[in-house]
């Protein structure tokens, strides 16, 4: 069985904007996998973004996420099924989001 490693992330743990563009560059900058993908973003309903990545890349993503400065939130592995029940079940954003505190939000405000 295939297995692929899923990473949570926050918009909260990142300047507002950078992760989307982060996210991009990195995927652009990585090379194929053997099967054609070697890393998928997927959004679930309240549109947290997360990435799936195969486990023999794993390595090479972890690197080019550490060189753009994005922070995983959470990290899971298993099938690729499992990881899109997981998603789907909508509940590492929620916990992710109730721990964080002010301290680790860095977007502006006004007040």
């Amino acid at each position: 069985m295939e297995r692929y490693r899923l990473y949570a992330l926050s918009r909260y743990a990142h300047l507002e904007g950078y992760l989307d563009l982060a996210l991009k560059d990195l995927i652009l900058s990585l090379p194929l996998h053997k099967n054609g993908i070697v890393i998928q973003t997927i959004h679930d309903k309240n549109n947290n973004p997360y990435l799936i990545i195969h486990s023999e890349d794993v390595e090479l993503v972890e690197k080019g996420l550490a060189k753009r400065i994005i922070l995983p939130e959470a990290s899971e592995q298993g099938s690729f099924e499992y990881l899109k029940y997981i998603i789907n079940k909508n509940e590492i954003h929620k916990t992710i989001q109730e721990n964080e505190g002010e301290q680790r939000r860095y977007t502006f405000s006004y007040n």
